[in-house]
Order: C-alpha cells, then sequence, then structure tokens
C-alpha cells in the first residue's frame, strides 16, 4: 500500500508555485534559448510605427509612472495624458513638459468623446477603470487598422486573481494559495467579476490588444525583475514602477498581441530589464 501523499503547506505550496511558474516562463523574459543566457533579441523600431501614445487614467498611481515612463524615452514621442480633471493632471504631471498633452476624456461618455480624445494617438495604454471607457478605446484604436509589426494598439492593465471567483471547488482547493486570499474571498462589489468583464469587453471590440494582470500593487515594494505567467496562480506583490515599465515595454512586443497574461515583480536583480519583454510568448 502506498502512503497518501502529503500535501504542502500553504508557504511551502506557494513557493513551489512560485518557483514552478518562474521556470516555466523563465524563457519569455528572453534569458534563455540557442543564444544563450542573459542574451537578447532587438528592440522593435517603432519610429515608423507611432508618435503619439495615450494614457487612460494619466492621473491614477499608476498612470504617472506610465507617463514619467514614456516621456524619459529618447525618442520624441508624444504623450498623451487621459484625464477627467485638468487640475489633477497640473497637480501631479510635468504639464509644462513639450512632449506632454493634456486631453480631457471621462470613460463614461459615449464613443465620439472617445475618438475625438484618441484622434492623433497611434496606440494607447489603459490604467483606468470601467467597462464603458476600454469598449469605447477598443472601437477607436479598432478603426485604426493594424500595426505592420503586429504589435498591440491597446495595452490594458488589469488584476490577477480575476478568473479565481469562477473556479471550481476542486479548482480552489487545489490551488489554494492562490484562491484562499482575501481579494478573492471577499471580491469586495464584484471587483474582480468586473474587471474580467472589462477585459473580455475589449477582446471583442476586435481592436489588436494585450492584457497584463498585475498582483497586488505598492509603489514600495522593491524593483525586480518582473515573473510573467499564465493560467492566473500568480501571487504576490508588483512594484508599479516594474509594471509601468513593462506595460510600455508591451507596446513594441508583437509577441504579446492577442495574449492575457499575469505579472508580479521578481527577483531583485542589478541586470536591466531585456530589451524585448516577452520575445516567445506565442510558445505560452
Amino acid at each position: 500500500m502506498q502512503p497518501t501523499p502529503r500535501r504542502l503547506c500553504k508557504p511551502l505550496a506557494a513557493l513551489s508555485l512560485l518557483l514552478l511558474v518562474f521556470a516555466d516562463v523563465s524563457k519569455l523574459l528572453g534569458f534563455v534559448g540557442s543564444r544563450g543566457v542573459g542574451s537578447r533579441r532587438p528592440s522593435v523600431a517603432r519610429a515608423a510605427e507611432y508618435k503619439q501614445v495615450a494614457v487612460a487614467g494619466a492621473t491614477g498611481r499608476l498612470g504617472r509612472f506610465v507617463v514619467s515612463e514614456l516621456l524619459s524615452k529618447e525618442d520624441e514621442l508624444q504623450v498623451i495624458a487621459l484625464t477627467r480633471n485638468v487640475s489633477r493632471a497640473e497637480e501631479f504631471l510635468p504639464v509644462d513638459n513639450d512632449k506632454l498633452k493634456v486631453v480631457t476624456w471621462d470613460p463614461a461618455a459615449d464613443q465620439a468623446a472617445a475618438e475625438q480624445a484618441v484622434a492623433d494617438a497611434d496606440v494607447a495604454l489603459w490604467c483606468a477603470e470601467g467597462r464603458k471607457g476600454i469598449v469605447a478605446l477598443g472601437n477607436a484604436f479598432k478603426a485604426k487598422g493594424q500595426r505592420p509589426s503586429g504589435s498591440a494598439r491597446v495595452i490594458m492593465c488589469s488584476s490577477a486573481a480575476i478568473t479565481r471567483p469562477t473556479w471550481s471547488a476542486e479548482q480552489k482547493s487545489r490551488m489554494s494559495g492562490a484562491a484562499d486570499i482575501p481579494i478573492v474571498r471577499l471580491n469586495p462589489g464584484g471587483l474582480l467579476d468586473e474587471k474580467r468583464a472589462a477585459e473580455q469587453a475589449l477582446r471583442d471590440t476586435g481592436a489588436s490588444y494585450a492584457v497584463a494582470r498585475p498582483t497586488g500593487l505598492k509603489d514600495d515594494w522593491p524593483a525586480g525583475r518582473p515573473v510573467v505567467s499564465q493560467g492566473d496562480v500568480a501571487v504576490g506583490r508588483t512594484s508599479r514602477q516594474d509594471l509601468a515599465s513593462m506595460l510600455v515595454q508591451l507596446l513594441d512586443e508583437p509577441e504579446a498581441t492577442g495574449k492575457t497574461f499575469e505579472a508580479a515583480s521578481g527577483l531583485v536583480s542589478s541586470l536591466p530589464l531585456p530589451s524585448r519583454l516577452c520575445p516567445v510568448l506565442h510558445e505560452a
């Protein structure tokens, strides 16, 4: 009679899951393969593809990091900060920067308002909330057609854990390290359900997209090399700066188009982020 396998305690189970995810997706970050550890592929040239980037939710806590990341680029990239409240932009954004343009837009407004707000934008980063707004943005960018490189027109920041309320009891038991956490147990106000619906609403517009689902965001969380996974089992924390850097990189990552994946701040390292975040996402 074979002994009954012992279940790992939750901390060990979570650690094992993290190590498994890291082992499975380390190649997504560009550090394994025939070119050897640490090798990189050249970045996709963006100069001919986009000159203006719209950031929805630009005055929010994540949006500010994204705007700063875009403005730090050496090329002549115009950043269009979409916000409901111009006074907040004046308070939180460097509005005197010639590369920044503030545009008033309420995500709850109609389709025509969205199309007017992003008329000059070539691509967009979604750091806001609300299903209606992401649908309007998706529709506006679908009309702009596909990018020559195949990279996405709309990069959406969603959230890890959004599918877990729909898991079966058996799956929740088997993946307790991912399912038995406060945000999943409580799902306050149906927040995770709304985010899940917003993701699907973007997909349904037909716009080219990529969806990043970070784990819990924290400004002072140590920066590290992002760990990317799929299957909505990621747990932990994510530095907002790490996330902002990754979202901006996804603008130049054709392998991320049409993909949805989770991200968490990973191992702390003095090495820079890879020049291309996900060179083999097509294998995921």
